[in-house]
């Protein structure tokens, strides 16, 4: 039995049989967690941008979107 191949962002890619079934899901078990780390410290980093903005009340997020960086620089010219 031949698997097709399958396409990623338009590329197609050969499909590669794996035969050892216990290494297949150790692999498997690396890849879940490490996409569950990399999700966490996603929306840990977020949370923690969001906290300075609203708690800390820093420019900490403003300096870091383009669309606000030039008002966060002409205020904190006029403020000194």
């Amino acid at each position: 039995m031949v698997a097709d191949a399958w396409d990623f962002l338009g590329i197609s890619l050969p499909h590669v049989p794996v035969t050892d079934k216990v290494f297949s899901e150790q692999l498997e078990g690396i890849q879940t967690t490490l996409g569950n780390v990399l999700m966490y410290l996603a929306a840990t980093h977020a949370a923690i941008a969001l906290a300075h903005h609203f708690v800390v009340g820093d420019s900490t997020l403003r300096s870091m979107l383009p669309m606000w960086r030039s008002a966060t620089v002409q205020r904190t010219d006029s403020e000194t």
